[in-house]
């Protein structure tokens, strides 16, 4: 951070304009949080006057969370008046008189901006969002376990077993022509590729957190669904389409 701020102060000090997100982070739901002192700090060291400058509906066109920004909405900017702190020459020391401008600086963006303030700052509500996504995230999870009607361990051996291949095909070269025979899959053969294909399709989920992914697979197989149980049941169907060619089976 004092990186930073010196390499701010040496573009203030040159008479050049920065621009600064006293946040010091995006906001998670488009109100305004508590603004972090180095714009404070840095007003008072190069004895410079702080510019208030809101940007208007940027949370529509970019609503948190979203990768890709709307089209078709402009940005609204309203300037301020110049901010002049000079009064406090010589505080930039003070943390309380640092704490003082820096709320100052965020009314004046609020009454700018018309956001409605909250004075917290915005990492500290992003954390607590994201504690709270997580903890309704282990909440549905653990319905969804309830609904199954089994324990973690029951409920992980029964979504092998549903997945577990009876059948399979093998190719045979019989007579200068290739077929594709059914055959049986050995036990041990067959829980490998069961785990295997439960992994794998984990994996492919959407959803976020390898932990997430494979509970939902094993919830999805134990319902006759998910990737796992649809490859167990292509294979099946193969095997059954080819079984005409069962007995070059040896």
């Amino acid at each position: 951070m004092t990186a930073a701020l010196n390499a701010g102060l040496k573009v203030l000090r040159r008479g050049e304009l920065l621009g600064i997100y006293p946040e010091g982070t995006r906001s998670p739901d488009g109100r305004l949080y508590r603004g972090k002192t180095g714009v404070a700090r840095m007003a008072l060291e190069a004895e410079v006057p702080v510019l208030p400058v809101a940007m208007i509906d940027t949370e529509r066109i970019q609503p948190p969370g979203r990768k890709r920004p709307t089209l078709g909405i402009r940005v609204g900017i309203k300037i301020g008046a110049p901010l002049d702190f000079s009064r406090y020459e010589g505080m930039e020391g003070d943390r309380f008189v640092l704490r003082s401008i820096t709320d100052e600086i965020m009314y004046e963006l609020m009454e700018l901006s018309g956001q409605e303030y909250v004075d917290i700052y915005a990492q500290v509500a992003k954390d607590r969002i994201k504690a709270e996504r997580a903890e309704a995230r282990a909440a549905e999870k653990a319905e969804k376990a309830e609904k199954s009607g089994k324990a973690p361990i029951e409920a992980l051996e029964a979504a092998v077993k549903t997945v577990t291949p009876v059948l399979e095909v093998r190719s045979r070269r019989v007579g200068g022509a290739n077929y594709q025979v059914p055959v049986e899959v050995p036990q041990r053969r067959a829980r490998t590729l069961a785990i295997r294909w439960l992994v794998q399709f984990s994996r492919d989920r959407r959803e976020k957190g390898m932990q997430q992914k494979l509970a939902n697979e094993l919830l999805d197989a134990i319902n006759g669904q998910g990737g796992a149980f649809k490859k167990k049941d292509d294979i099946y169907r193969m095997a059954q389409a080819n079984k005409a060619f069962a007995h070059y089976r040896w």
